[in-house]
């Protein structure tokens, strides 16, 4: 698929999304590195008038906002004022959470992961966003229930969200300074002028949220920001939250990019530390899930790690997801209650990375020295029959594990389907299938030769294996020898 494809791709999936009627208007964009390089629009933000929202448009982001207080926590762990693995009630007395007795304390670790034990309670903590510190305190206080042991189980809980802000605020020793600290320490240097926790501050950008309600589309009234902000109350742009995720793909591709919160944390959060689920669906590829610190970490079969948060509340839906190897990712934001399109930018972001051009890095430099040596030895043994174990190159258990008499009568036999290796050195074009893990691909007289090659984790990188194959064209069995029998995971 092209990139033009791609793009075509995107804006059909976003189309359809709308069409489907969830939001009266709905705006996406395209992100690379940081920048919006393709966006589109459908509908309005305003019933009473035709106002096509844009990339500029300012909505709730709902629960995406959780990324930002997580990234408020760490940067205070990286400060030495927070510690990950604390009881929470180090710093909130109150925190009472029906536990039984034999449960550990919950830590802020916990939280952050949604492995604290809370219910999950997405209606209810949607129309808590103005609760004050004194409202959450004494509830907290009352005891609440809970529906497993801290550190068992997956369970979304925004009230988790919010006892972290009340965690913020303890340290910084001001009620509802977690707000200040997430717009001073994140979003300022970041230079993100349209994202606020205040709707009043917004003005004309800002997009009219929506409840679906029998006689049709009623406007949602707007709340004041409070304790439970820190679960869903920030508001934004996709222009904004480009740079936002912009500076999650540079922890990976660019880490000397200047951000508030270091590269290591960046990544840390985007790490699946507590396990979901996993999900196979017909036609689809396999994709497995799990919770980093205020944002879900994805691994699909086809095109690889994922990070993602979605956001609903009443009168909006959003949605972000980027691809870390790549540095694409997709933002879409709906006014309609619940909207959030999140099939519709699964599928986009998907048919982006495909058609991206991907060749992954090699994990050390020596690597393509050792491909390019192989692949001499390879060719002189099938040429010429010259030995091929080499201490400066193999590790000593390449040879133990085929001698070298066996070797050359693999390696002949090879000769005999496809011929002798037709590619300079200087033309390979290896890829790294994992770490240490590097194949490519060989033209022959009569077909192709595969390599592998895994390099042992020596302080001088040698070889500890090596397979090649051949591959004869219209046959569409492979005509293979391992030079090194594949060995089972140890």
């Amino acid at each position: 698929m092209s990139h033009e494809s791609a793009y075509e791709s995107v804006d059909a999936e976003f189309r359809k999304a709308h069409l489907s009627g969830r939001s009266p208007g709905l705006v996406y964009g395209v992100v690379l590195d940081g920048e919006l390089i393709h966006s589109g629009a459908f509908g309005t933000t305003a019933l009473d008038e035709e106002r096509p929202p844009t990339v500029t448009t300012v909505q709730r982001i709902a629960s995406m906002t959780k990324s930002f207080t997580a990234s408020a926590v760490l940067l205070l762990v990286e400060r030495g004022q927070l510690a990950l693995d604390a009881p929470v009630a180090s710093y909130v007395p109150e925190f009472q959470p029906m536990h039984s007795a034999d449960s550990a304390p919950v830590t802020i670790r916990h939280l952050l992961t949604m492995s604290a034990g809370l219910l999950t309670d997405d209606p209810w903590g949607d129309r808590n966003e103005s609760q004050t510190p004194e409202e959450l305190d004494a509830f907290l206080a009352g005891g609440f229930l809970t529906g497993a042991r801290p550190g068992e189980a997956f369970e979304y809980a925004n009230l988790g969200y919010a006892v972290m802000g009340r965690v913020i605020d303890r340290v910084l020793g001001a009620d509802g300074g977690f707000r200040a600290f997430v717009l001073d320490e994140l979003v300022t240097p970041l230079g993100m002028p349209a994202t606020t926790y205040d709707v009043s501050l917004v003005g004309s950008e800002l997009a009219v949220g929506f409840q679906p309600r029998s006689s049709g589309w009623v406007a949602e009234p707007s709340t004041s920001p409070g304790t439970f902000s820190a679960m869903g109350g920030l508001h934004s742009s996709a222009t904004d939250l480009a740079r936002w995720v912009g500076g999650f793909t540079d922890a990976f591709r660019n880490p000397s990019a200047p951000h508030p919160l270091s590269p290591a944390s960046r990544r840390d959060m985007q790490q699946a530390h507590r396990f979901i689920d996993v999900e196979a669906k017909e036609g689809k590829a396999a994709a497995a899930y799990g919770y980093g610190f205020g944002l879900i970490a994805e691994h699909h079969a086809d095109h690889g790690h994922v990070a993602q948060h979605s956001g609903g509340y009443p009168g909006y839906g959003s949605h972000m997801r980027w691809h870390p190897e790549t540095g694409l990712g997709v933002i879409a934001l709906a006014n309609g209650t619940y909207a959030a399109p999140v099939a519709a930018a699964t599928e986009a972001l998907r048919a982006l990375v495909l058609a991206a051009d991907r060749p992954r890095a090699l994990p050390v430099p020596t690597t393509q020295q050792l491909v390019e040596e192989v692949t001499r030895r390879v060719a002189a043994t099938i040429a010429d029959h010259a030995p091929f174990n080499d201490h400066t190159v193999f590790t000593a258990n390449v040879a133990m594990d085929v001698p070298e008499e066996e070797r050359q009568v693999q390696l002949a036999k090879l000769r005999e389907e496809v011929g002798l290796m037709r590619l300079a050195v200087e033309e390979l074009t290896p890829r790294a299938d994992g770490l240490g893990h590097i194949a490519w691909s060989i033209p022959a007289a009569n077909g192709r030769y595969e390599l592998e090659i895994k390099i042992a984790p020596t302080l001088e990188p040698r070889v500890q294996q090596v397979v090649v194959k051949a591959t004869v064209p219209g046959d569409s069995a492979e005509v293979a020898a391992a030079v090194t029998p594949e060995l089972d995971e140890g």
